[in-house]
């Protein structure tokens, strides 16, 4: 399996320690990274083709693309295009968040559009060897956030992959590790994520938030997480999320823990990590 970093990771550690970014790349090739994960706004802002080109340079992959679109409220076409350009970049995965409901009394009814839009898009994406993926992100107004949420999504769509990551479920106090089990099968990638201090939320009833943590030093029972995908079987590539910080250079010293962090659970995890 590959690990990797967020692109803005990357970028953010050239930042933080005041080099080029090809220098900060082939740094972090050096210490074990071999892939990225970027966002749509990523390509866009970068160039597709530019960003995938100084990536590969330095040995390290393109394999994920995520972007937010509003299945329910006609954004498929769009989604289709992202596809398009993920494929032409030899992308392996889509980590599509698929809409939201707009009151609680619609989650059930836009749980039902976005399985629908879903089922459409995996067929659509699957002819271009591109896999879709969802994750629990973590909103209780969009319908996959819980682990009974998760179930029922992926008996409806049955081309639909999941991106298991290891801190969504902190958000909504859900046990990090009880849906590895459950939906062992269809996880395909893996977002290593720890949490550090609670931020409060700004207005009261606010979504919880947390800073970042390098993983296995903060809230999330990371070991546990990793010891159940081990069991699993498991064998498929993950990226280290950040998730908040307050700097670059707080975000330059993530990277470098996290691929401390890696080595240490490549040890502990030979069957997950070989």
């Amino acid at each position: 399996m590959g690990t990797g970093l967020f692109h803005s990771a990357y970028a953010g550690y050239a930042r933080g320690r005041g080099i080029s970014e090809d220098e900060a790349l082939a740094r972090l090739a050096g210490a074990g990274f071999s892939l990225v994960e970027a966002s749509v706004e990523d390509l866009d802002r970068a160039g597709a083709e530019a960003l995938a080109g100084r990536y590969a340079r330095a040995g390290i992959a393109l394999e994920t693309v995520h972007g937010f679109y509003e299945l329910p409220d006609g954004q498929r076409p769009d989604a289709e295009r992202a596809v398009d350009r993920i494929a032409a970049l030899g992308a392996k995965n889509f980590l599509i968040v698929p809409g939201r409901a707009a009151a609680p009394e619609q989650k059930d009814e836009t749980a039902r559009r976005i399985a629908e839009e879903l089922d459409r898009l995996c067929d659509y994406a699957a002819r271009r060897d591109v896999a879709v993926l969802v994750e629990n992100f973590s909103d209780p107004m969009r319908p996959y956030s819980s682990v009974a949420d998760l179930l029922v999504l992926f008996e409806r769509v049955p081309g639909l992959w999941y991106n298991y990551d290891s801190g969504n479920f902190a958000f909504l106090d859900e046990d990090e590790t009880a849906v590895i089990p459950l939906l062992a099968p269809r996880i395909r990638h893996v977002h290593l994520k720890d949490l550090g201090e609670a931020i409060p939320p700004e207005t009261p009833g606010g979504r919880r938030d947390f800073m970042t943590a390098v993983p296995g030093t903060g809230r999330i029972d990371v070991e546990t997480a990793l010891s159940r995908l081990e069991a699993a079987g498991y064998r498929g590539d993950m990226i280290v999320e950040e998730n908040r910080v307050r700097s670059d250079a707080e975000l330059a010293d993530f990277a470098e823990g996290a691929a401390e962090s890696v080595k240490r659970f490549r040890t502990r995890y030979p069957g997950l990590f070989r």
